[in-house]
């Protein structure tokens, strides 16, 4: 249960933290597997997303959400993408 608060997925979709509490202050959690193949690592600030690595185990294009902000990224396969708070590319 724990696990589906910080992150959800089902194919070509990954929400993160779609019911995490902001009592539940800071933290962070690495190699969270969703559909698809991947690997997600999430660092979050003051209950709210700080970051996210996403660790692509397939190509595809998969929605990502957070909040309201919503990104499609086009995932290859053994690529890893840094993504900040508003679900923003970086390197």
């Amino acid at each position: 249960m724990l696990m589906e608060m910080l992150v959800f997925s089902h194919p070509g979709h990954i929400e993160l933290m779609p019911g995490w509490p902001k009592e539940y202050g800071d933290g962070s959690i690495k190699g969270v597997l969703v559909r698809g193949g991947h690997k997600i690592d999430i660092t979050w600030a003051n209950g709210k997303l700080k970051s996210a690595v996403l660790h692509a185990g397939l190509n595809e294009n998969t929605i990502v959400k957070y909040g309201d902000d919503i990104k499609i990224l086009k995932l290859r396969a053994g690529k890893t993408y840094k993504l900040n708070s508003q679900l923003r590319v970086i390197k």
